[in-house]
């Protein structure tokens, strides 16, 4: 799978085995304090998009920066003009309900199916 990230893609290592997954995630949760918002994360995502499956999280890099942040990802079904109307509703109540802390260190993707 190939991200776009500014004006370069990355492409992505085959994904771990899923039980470390679930340790890189657990533990970048613990050690960020993010267990309540990755909730609210999922529970928005659940409430303002036509999910295909469960939202997956696993933890990323930033090829630019080095740093490490968590990735939610998810497929949604719909047409641009709702979806970008259900993205902006996303966005406000995510950016109101979160602290800016939190939020830094969890970005989202999405496709469209």
């Amino acid at each position: 799978m190939s991200t776009l990230y500014g004006d370069k893609f990355q492409t992505r290592d085959p994904q771990p085995a899923a039980g470390e997954r679930i340790a890189d995630v657990s533990s970048f949760c613990v050690a960020h304090g993010l267990g309540a918002e990755v909730d609210v994360a999922k529970d928005l995502i659940r409430a303002h998009f036509d999910l295909d499956s469960e939202p997956s999280l696993h933890v990323e890099e930033d090829p630019d920066s080095g740093e490490s942040y968590l990735e939610i990802s998810f497929a949604t079904r719909g047409e641009a003009d709702p979806l970008i109307a259900a993205y902006q509703k996303f966005t406000a109540t995510w950016v109101r309900t979160v602290p800016a802390g939190a939020r830094a260190h969890i970005r989202f993707t999405f496709s469209v199916i």
